[in-house]
């Protein structure tokens, strides 16, 4: 029975005593960042996707660590693969403008396609304009249109002016 209660108790000052998402960001807003890194990997250990999702931002901008886009893809991705979308978003982002990895349209327009489908405003009027321009992917207008109009749909003001262009 001690034993148990022992446990318990061990148990609950554990959970008690760990870090939130939210107490990472007060630390990365008070530009703490070392803290904010300890406190957004242990996050990660149980797969937090907005932990994750920082950590790439952490090394993506190089706050508290170098700038370093092959750890800041490694991030997003672990993040992604779990469904979250901006990680989709900025991982594409990384790959078009080849930051720390080598520039890749292919590997970018997958990543913005994904992130598109899910309904990211900003992802799909950059997949609008990678149609556009032929860039990953063929060049293909109808299929930039159609991605200008949802991105507009999902409040995008400058998918309108893209519209405008390709009419």
């Amino acid at each position: 029975m001690v034993k148990k209660i022992l446990i318990l108790t061990l148990c609950l000052i554990t959970f008690g005593f760990s870090a939130t998402y939210e107490e990472g960001m007060r630390a990365y807003k008070e530009n703490d960042f070392q803290k904010a890194i300890e406190i957004f990997e242990s996050l990660a250990k149980d797969d937090d996707t907005k932990a994750l999702f920082a950590l790439g931002l952490i090394h993506q901008n190089g706050k508290g660590v170098k700038k370093d886009g092959e750890q800041a893809v490694k991030w997003y991705k672990k993040a992604a693969l779990l469904g979250d979308t901006p990680s989709m978003f900025n991982i594409g982002i990384i790959y078009y403008n080849g930051f720390g990895v080598r520039q890749d349209y292919l590997e970018a327009f997958r990543w913005i396609e994904l992130a598109a489908k899910n309904e990211d405003a900003a992802a799909q009027f950059n997949l609008g304009l990678m149609y556009k321009n032929g860039i990953g992917t063929e060049k293909d207008i109808e299929k930039a249109k159609e991605w200008f109009q949802k991105a507009l749909d999902n409040g995008n003001l400058a998918a309108k002016e893209a519209l405008s262009e390709l009419d």
